[in-house]
């Protein structure tokens, strides 16, 4: 690498240093690094933008995220003009990592940018009515909550969850009202098909997982139920096996003794 081109290099990373340090955009930052980013008037209306008008709180934050967007802009236009030029396969491998730095770490200024953006556009049908009075801004608030608590993927698998909850929950309700009713086949059909659609559509759920067994022994009296009913869980385990024709596997069957002595040991 030249030397003039390492000086550019270390020229911007002081730069972005300097964002990273001051509370916002300074004027002295902006005039030392608007001759990279031939960018000044832009940067001072990010500075002065609604992100931190209605969050000052979070400025320092914003001008964080802002930065490494920056950051990660420069780098790859550093880059793609003096090495991928003779490295033409940089150039996808460079544009990729500069979207990690734009879209995914600016994730918290174009996400909320994009839904309020698109709202509007919705909101150019005549049909619209504006005299609803339903706050919506506790749903944006609850959105960011659920941003800041829960990654994209724990939130995936929170419905994953959630989905197995609701099935489980009404089957166990229709096995609860045959054992109140004296139709024990019924309540057994219930929970093993139950326990067939937990491996075949939930495999990822844990046999034990801690709410999935919360929801069986809240519906059922498991105490009382193994009492009345002494063989209850080979029952379970026979009616599973005409259920389900995979279950003779080893593994499978691990699985479903696993997952009914979780709900009745």
């Amino acid at each position: 690498m030249k030397s003039s081109q390492l000086k550019s290099l270390i020229y911007l990373i002081l730069c972005v240093s300097l964002i990273f340090h001051s509370a916002g955009y300074k004027a002295h930052a902006q005039s030392q690094c608007s001759t990279y980013f031939h960018a000044q008037k832009y940067t001072s209306q990010i500075v002065n933008s609604k992100f931190k008008t209605l969050l000052p709180e979070n400025a320092r934050g914003y001008a964080v995220i802002v930065s490494v967007m920056l950051f990660s802009a420069g780098v790859s236009s550093f880059i793609s003009a003096h090495i991928a030029k003779d490295y033409p396969f940089m150039t996808y491998f460079i544009s990729q990592l500069s979207i990690l730095g734009i879209v995914v770490i600016g994730a918290p200024i174009w996400e909320p940018l994009s839904s309020y953006v698109r709202s509007k556009a919705f909101r150019l049908k005549k049909d619209f009515n504006p005299n609803n009075s339903f706050d919506k801004s506790y749903l944006e608030e609850l959105w960011h909550e659920t941003q800041l608590k829960y990654s994209i993927n724990s939130q995936m698998s929170r419905n994953v969850v959630t989905s197995a909850l609701n099935n489980i929950q009404l089957n166990l309700y229709h096995s609860y009202k045959a054992f109140q009713e004296g139709d024990k086949h019924y309540a057994i059909l219930q929970i093993s098909s139950m326990a067939v659609r937990l491996r075949t559509l939930f495999s990822e759920i844990h046999p034990r997982d801690e709410q999935v067994q919360l929801a069986f022994r809240s519906i059922l009296s498991i105490e009382e139920l193994k009492n009345k009913n002494p063989d209850l869980k080979s029952e379970i385990l026979k009616k599973i096996s005409e259920l389900d024709p995979d279950s003779v596997h080893p593994q499978n069957q691990g699985y479903y003794q696993n997952l009914v002595a979780a709900w009745l040991d």
